[in-house]
């Protein structure tokens, strides 16, 4: 009788836990039991916390003076080692048989009294029972069982914790920001040998692989006399073949004439047998995408069946004389840039003043008054050539061509398509096709407005482009003639076409390279490379991201003396190359009288001597469709936008199956950007050794190399002595020029003001022309670095960028004063200018910020700038009401005045 009360006892104290015997305790027992609640929480984070750092923890000495917390204190703390060791399995494993022991003996003897504890022990027997999903016989062996039961609890431990994965994540990224650290510092022979360079420069040969023609089953008459181009002659050419009119095959082949032609390309053969007739049947009328490589003559492969049947009848191959006005507007070529219509509109020139002189073609690009574009549509132009901008305002301006439209379009072409649909000027080719329909209401087959063929045209359109372009321009009967010969060069048809979409754009003669250099030495390579152009006699067009960028370095270039010359020679002039080799520039923001004059003058007309040098420095307003004659490289300095102008780039040269070259320059946090050309089906580009551009250009200029070796410090050595000399002698005297430019400038303003204090007011904010747009081409590489396609946006991350070494590759000694905090750069610069690295890099995430919040800042700095008051700091972010004042007035609403006044002056803060 006495065992009943003991057993009725003990059975509370097992279910109420730590409940008292003494009533006057009782009050106390619920507010113990939440302190212990959350003492276990807290407990836990700091034990977490711990050992996360690897640090054994001893249990809270309250706990060890309640034996009815010990075991669990204990589970506690050998749960969070093991979770901590779960990549060592031996030690989890050891540390989880204490557990078990402890708490097992522990519950034997009835000092267990914690729920959790004995919930854990029922897990315990849950999978001593049957939890193997393999095993569901019972375990009697109890050193089996308490195998099983360790083994059990450890994966579980082990599988539920992350610590040590974060912990090896952090290890990882500090190797990875350690990596990228270094590369900032690389030096040439490094960077060549992580990429295997090769020191030769891959060869590239002519070939006539666009001129295959074995698909039209037509003899080549290479033989063809020269002198006298009789009826039998033509009769037997190549283009009669195709059913083109003798005199276009008179103007084509003549040799002493503009074209010089033999035979058509793959290209023009197939657009034109798919655009005219053939001989037993008529045209069927479908609309017609070209694509085909860079320099394979997709110009002449929409203008020659147009031509043909403007001015021929097709029933009796007569010439149709029809008066320019009666007739009417009957074909419009849209071009995007101003280059590439001027050019169009040379060839149409050329080809309908020798074929059909009655036909007149006209261009309207801009850069002239309307009132004299007025005149030439009121005279009438049948085959007008014109970029989207400049055709809608006067679509929607000009009621003459209006009227010249009205029934009487037959032809509407798109020549480098992908560029006129996409976001930049898709919206006014939309626009220009809504006005061309509402002129002629229920015309055309389906009464929807639409009377013309369609004709999309580039070297990088794909049938991803077909719906929209049916949605934009009309019609559902779509054609394709293509460039590539599908027998000799094979589609992969495994593979996704987004994947190999670039296979057939570019030329398969041309010799892609590309070379990793870091940012300091970006300049001197450049120079170096271009320096040994210059002494081969080769011409160069070199690309730039940005208007800014392309002007410095024409002035820089230009001011330098030449680096083939010593400095005790009298003839320096010239600039950098020399005079033997001119440097031009070509941007958007130059007008367009003198843009053509550039054009003409690097191309050279037809004074130009094929074996001349010459550097053309340009923006993507010259990667589009232009033909610049004895091309022999392509640099692209800043990677492009998108991966599609990397082909338009590169296809400037090795036109018209000619040899030619092309180089990438990549920082070395930029290589996975080969990778995705390979991906896109450039798998032909390979690396090009800097340290051999470096060593080619220091024995070109021997004192160039003497002067840096001679520079150096005494305890810096070279790996490669002759090119790492050139760089730094190369560098320290742009440099010097960029500084002796601002001197000068500052002392021309001493000579011309009088007045001291004026004088002081100039020069304390004066700065010499070549150091302001070197500031100028600073900011906007910065800005334009991250503009870059979804596909490769993850590539080219401003905040990995040094700005250090940004700002030297500009010749400049510290980075300049951009914006106080720029939280899309790589760096925050302080009051003198200096950039400093922040502790994320490129390869890191970025938390809690969007890009509306980003431009907000920017501007808010930059106009903070304007008033050259001192930055909000922390403090002020976090007390609103503390106001930045000057002169007594409220800061807020000056900035907010000031940023109207710049908006208003069309300043641009992306």
């Amino acid at each position: 009788m006495a065992a009943a009360p003991e057993d009725a006892d003990l059975s509370l104290n097992l279910v109420f836990e730590s409940a008292p015997a003494p009533p006057r305790k009782a009050a106390s027992a619920p507010s113990k039991k939440r302190k212990n609640k959350y003492d276990r929480r807290r407990e836990k984070g700091r034990l977490a916390k711990l050992a996360n750092e690897d640090k054994i923890v001893e249990p809270k000495k309250e706990h060890d003076a309640n034996p009815t917390h010990r075991g669990s204190s204990a589970l506690v703390i050998s749960k969070e080692n093991a979770c901590t060791d779960a990549a060592d399995d031996d030690d989890n494993i050891h540390r989880t048989e204490m557990a078990y022991d402890r708490v097992k003996a522990e519950s034997q003897n009835g000092t267990l009294g914690n729920i959790n504890d004995k919930k854990y022990i029922n897990s315990f027997s849950d999978m001593k029972s049957g939890g193997d999903a393999t095993n569901n016989a019972t375990i009697t062996d109890p050193s089996l069982e308490k195998a099983a039961v360790i083994s059990s609890a450890a994966a579980a431990i082990q599988t539920t914790s992350s610590r040590r994965t974060r912990v090896q994540q952090t290890l990882s990224e500090e190797e990875e920001r350690a990596r990228y650290l270094s590369e900032f510092h690389a030096r040439p022979r490094d960077l060549d040998r992580n990429e295997k360079a090769s020191k030769e420069i891959k060869a590239s040969f002519a070939s006539d692989h666009i001129f295959d023609n074995e698909d039209i089953d037509i003899e080549v008459g290479n033989d063809m006399d020269e002198n006298n181009l009789d009826n039998d002659k033509i009769s037997n050419s190549p283009f009669r073949k195709l059913g083109l009119d003798p005199s276009i095959c008179r103007a084509l082949t003549n040799p002493e004439g503009y074209f010089k032609l033999n035979q058509p390309t793959i290209v023009q053969s197939r657009a034109i047998k798919a655009l005219l007739p053939s001989t037993k049947g008529k045209c069927d009328g479908d609309n017609l995408f070209i694509q085909s490589e860079t320099g394979s003559g997709k110009t002449l492969a929409y203008l020659l069946p147009i031509l043909q049947h403007l001015a021929v009848d097709l029933k009796t191959n007569a010439h149709k004389r029809v008066d320019r006005q009666i007739g009417g507007t009957r074909a419009i070529l849209l071009m995007p840039t101003r280059e590439l219509s001027t050019q169009t509109y040379n060839v149409a020139i050329h080809l309908c003043s020798k074929s059909f002189p009655w036909i007149v073609p006209g261009c309207l690009s801009g850069g002239e008054k309307r009132k004299s574009e007025k005149a030439r549509l009121r005279k009438g132009i049948t085959i007008l050539i014109a970029t989207p901008g400049r055709l809608l305002d006067h679509l929607s301006k000009t009621e003459s061509l209006m009227v010249a439209l009205k029934g009487k379009l037959e032809w509407l072409v798109l020549d480098e398509a992908d560029r006129l649909l996409d976001a930049g000027l898709g919206g006014q080719v939309e626009q220009v096709v809504q006005h061309l329909r509402s002129n002629q209401p229920r015309a055309g087959a389906k009464r929807d407005g639409v009377t013309w063929r369609s004709i999309l045209v580039s070297a990088t359109v794909t049938s991803a482009i077909e719906g929209l372009a049916k949605t934009t321009m009309g019609g559902e009967d779509w054609k394709w003639a293509r460039g590539h010969n599908e027998r000799t060069r094979l589609h992969d048809k495994s593979s996704h076409e987004a994947e190999d979409k670039l296979l057939h754009s570019a030329p398969r003669q041309l010799a892609q390279l590309y070379m990793v250099v870091c940012a300091k030495l970006r300049l001197a390579s450049l120079i170096a490379f271009l320096a040994s152009r210059a002494s081969n006699n080769e011409r160069t067009v070199v690309f730039m991201s940005t208007c800014d960028g392309v002007d410095y370095h024409h002035a820089l270039f230009n001011s330098m003396p030449s680096v083939f010359t010593n400095d005790d020679d009298e003839d320096n002039g010239g600039g950098l190359f020399g005079k033997s080799c001119p440097c031009y520039k070509l941007h958007g923001d130059i007008p367009q009288a003198q843009r053509l004059d550039i054009i003409n003058q690097f191309s050279g007309g037809k004074s130009c001597h094929k074996q001349k040098s010459a550097i053309l420095l340009a923006t993507d307003v010259a990667a589009r469709g232009l033909n610049l004659p004895a091309l022999d490289w392509i640099v692209q300095y800043d990677p492009p936008c998108e991966t599609n102008d990397y082909i338009h780039r590169a296809g400037r040269s090795a036109r018209a199956g000619k040899s030619g070259h092309s180089l990438l320059f990549l920082l070395p946090s930029e290589r996975q950007y080969v990778e995705v050309l390979q991906l896109r089906g450039l798998k032909e580009i390979t690396a090009l050794s800097l340290s051999a551009t470096l060593t080619s250009a220091a024995d070109l200029c021997p004192s160039l190399s003497q002067e840096g070796d001679n520079a150096r410090s005494s305890g810096k050595t070279f790996s490669d002595r002759k090119g790492e000399a050139f760089t730094l002698a190369i560098q320290n005297r742009l440099e010097q020029c960029v500084i002796q430019d601002d001197v000068d400038y500052k002392a021309g303003i001493e000579k011309k003001v009088k007045d001291a204090k004026q004088r002081r007011k100039l020069k304390k904010d004066a700065a010499g022309p070549l150091l302001v747009s070197a500031r100028k081409a600073f900011s906007a590489f910065v800005r334009a670095y991250p503009a870059k396609e979804k596909a490769v946006k993850h590539i080219f991350n401003a905040r990995g960028l040094h700005l250090g070494h940004i700002a030297r590759s500009l010749a400049l000694r510290e980075a300049p004063k951009m914006v106080s905090k720029v939280n899309s750069g790589a760096s925050v610069l302080n009051d003198e200018g200096i950039g400093k690295r922040k502790s994320k890099l490129a390869f890191e995430e970025r938390q809690n910020s969007t890009h509306e919040n980003d431009d907000d800042r920017r501007i808010l700095s930059l106009v903070e700038k304007e008033f050259d008051e001192e930055p909000v700091t922390k403090k002020r972010k976090k007390d609103p009401s503390m106001k930045v004042t000057s002169s007594g007035k409220d800061a807020q609403k000056k900035m907010m005045e000031q940023a109207m006044r710049l908006q208003k002056q069309g300043m641009e803060f992306m």
